[in-house]
C-alpha cells in the first residue's frame, strides 16, 4: 500500500486528491494540543476516492498471491459446530460465477453504493432487490475450517432493528458503510454462543469543514445556547449533538461568511459528497434575517438567548475576552455586522444527513481475537476483528480507527490461529514419533 506525504493548508474532513496526510481531528483545538503535540492524519493511501478502496487493493493482491482463495457474492448463513461446540466451518450460499444473476447483483451493488449517499431510500430499494437474487438464485455450499472461522463482516447500522434495539435515538442517521453491516456476523457470532458489548455505541459525524467558513460561525441548540467548539472533530461534534442536545444543531453565520463558504467549495477545491450538500443547505435550508431577533422567530429561537450568543462569541473574536469553549483564535469570526443566516444541520436533516456508524459487536480476547461466550471463555475455533467485534474504536470514534483496528484485529487473529496450529501439528508429530 502507497503512502504519500503531502498536507493541505487548512483542516478538513477528507482532502482532495492532491494531498495525503491531513489534520481532520481535535489536534489543533488548544485544550487538546496542550496535551499532545499535533500530528496529521496518516491513513490515507496514495491513490483516487477513499482510503478503504486504496487500502485494500494491494492487501487483497497480496493475500491472492499468498495463496487465499476468494469466493465473492457468497453469503455465509451458519456456522457449522461439533458435537463439542467447536466451529467447523460454514454454510454459504455462491451465486454462481458469471451466471446472469451474478452479473444483475454486481450491477445494483455498484449503483447502490455510488447513490447511497444522494439517495439513500432508492438505494434500499435496489438492496432489497439484491437480496431477492441471492435467495432465489444462491447455490448452498458447505466449507470446512482447517483451523478456525473469522468474522470480520461490518457492523449492523443497516440493521434497522437492531439500531432501534439497541440505540434508537441514531435512526434519524444516514447509515454509512457496505451492505453487509447489517449485523449478520455478530448473529453469526452469536449462534455459537458468542457474547456483544457496546452495543449502544454509534458514532455520529457532523462535520463542518469544508467549508472552513462553517466552522468559524457558532452552533447553537434549541435554546439558541452555544454548546460546543465549533472547530472540534465531527464525530466529537456529533456526539454532543445526539447525547446532549437532543440532536439540534443550529449553524449561526453571517453574510461574510456565507461569501466565503461558497469561495471555498468552488470547482475542483473540494469533493462532490462535500460540496453539494453546502451549496442544497445556502440555497433551501438557510434562514435570513436583517436582525438577530427576526432571525431567532424564524428559527423559532428565544431571541434574547441568541442575542446574547452571539454577542459572546463575537466578544471572544475581538479579543475582549476568552472564548468560552477554547476555540483557536484563527477560526473565531466577528458577527457582529449582518445580515445574519441560520442552517439547520440537526441530526435528522434530510438536505444535510449526518453519517453514522455502530462501534460495538462481538466480545472478544484481547490477547487473541477470539470470540468470547458469556462466561468469558473463548469458544473454540471463532474469532472475529474488524467492526464485527468490540475493539480500538468501540466507545468514541477518531478517523482512520476502522481501518487501523481491522487491520490489526484481523493480523492478531489470523497470527493465533496459525500459531495454533503449528502447536497441534507439533503435537501430531510427536504423537507420531512415540507411536
Amino acid at each position: 500500500a502507497a503512502f504519500e506525504a503531502s498536507v493541505p493548508p487548512h483542516k478538513t474532513s477528507y482532502p482532495s486528491d492532491q494531498y495525503y496526510l491531513y489534520y481532520s481531528g481535535n489536534e489543533a483545538v488548544p485544550a487538546y494540543a496542550a496535551s499532545a503535540k499535533p500530528a496529521p492524519r496518516g491513513h490515507r493511501t496514495k491513490g483516487p476516492g477513499m482510503s478503504g478502496a486504496s487500502l485494500f487493493a494491494p492487501l487483497k493482491a497480496s493475500a491472492l498471491r499468498h495463496g487465499a482463495r476468494l469466493r465473492s457474492q457468497c453469503e455465509v448463513r451458519r456456522l457449522v459446530l461439533d458435537l463439542d461446540d467447536k466451529v467447523l466451518g460454514v454454510e454459504a450460499w455462491q451465486l454462481p460465477p458469471g451466471s446472469r444473476a451474478a452479473k444483475k447483483h454486481a450491477r445494483l451493488s455498484r449503483w447502490a453504493a455510488a447513490i447511497h449517499m444522494y439517495a439513500p431510500a432508492l438505494a434500499d430499494c435496489l438492496r432489497a432487490r439484491q437480496r431477492r437474487i441471492e435467495q432465489t438464485s444462491a447455490i448452498r455450499q458447505l466449507i470446512r475450517a482447517e483451523q478456525a472461522v473469522l468474522l470480520s463482516s461490518g457492523g449492523f447500522i443497516f440493521n434497522r432493528d437492531l439500531v432501534r434495539q439497541h440505540a434508537p435515538q441514531y435512526l434519524a442517521g444516514l447509515p454509512l458503510g457496505a451492505t453487509g453491516c447489517n449485523g449478520s456476523g455478530i448473529a453469526l457470532g452469536q449462534s455459537a454462543g458468542g457474547d456483544v458489548a457496546r452495543m449502544d455505541k454509534v458514532s455520529a459525524w457532523r462535520f463542518i469543514n469544508p467549508p472552513l467558513a462553517w466552522a468559524r460561525g457558532l452552533i447553537v441548540n434549541a435554546r439558541g445556547q452555544r454548546y460546543a467548539n465549533e472547530e472540534i472533530y465531527g464525530a466529537t461534534l456529533g456526539h454532543a449533538m445526539v447525547e446532549e442536545q437532543e440532536g439540534r444543531a443550529i449553524l449561526i453565520l453571517n453574510r461574510a461568511l456565507v461569501r466565503e463558504a461558497l469561495s471555498q467549495v468552488g470547482p475542483g477545491k473540494v469533493w462532490n459528497f462535500q460540496r453539494l450538500p453546502v451549496l442544497l443547505n445556502l440555497v433551501f435550508n438557510a434562514k435570513r434575517s436583517a436582525s438577530l431577533a427576526g432571525l431567532a422567530k424564524r428559527c423559532n429561537l428565544p431571541p434574547e438567548l441568541l442575542r446574547q450568543s452571539v454577542e459572546r462569541y463575537s466578544r471572544a473574536a475581538r479579543g475582549e475576552v476568552a472564548d468560552e469553549f477554547g476555540k483557536s483564535a484563527a477560526m473565531l469570526a466577528n458577527l457582529d455586522q449582518g445580515p445574519w443566516y441560520a442552517l439547520d444541520l440537526s441530526f435528522d436533516s434530510k438536505l444535510f444527513p449526518c453519517p453514522v456508524i455502530t462501534l460495538g459487536g462481538l466480545k472478544v480476547c484481547e490477547d487473541s481475537g477470539r470470540v468470547l461466550d458469556h462466561a468469558g471463555q473463548p469458544i473454540n475455533g471463532l474469532y472475529s476483528a474488524g467492526r464485527n467485534a468490540v475493539g480500538v474504536a468501540s466507545n468514541l470514534y477518531v478517523s482512520g480507527l476502522s481501518l487501523a483496528d481491522c487491520i490489526y484485529s484481523g493480523r492478531r487473529a489470523a497470527a493465533h490461529a496459525a500459531d495454533q496450529f503449528a502447536l497441534q501439528t507439533a503435537r501430531s508429530g510427536e504423537q507420531q514419533c512415540n507411536v
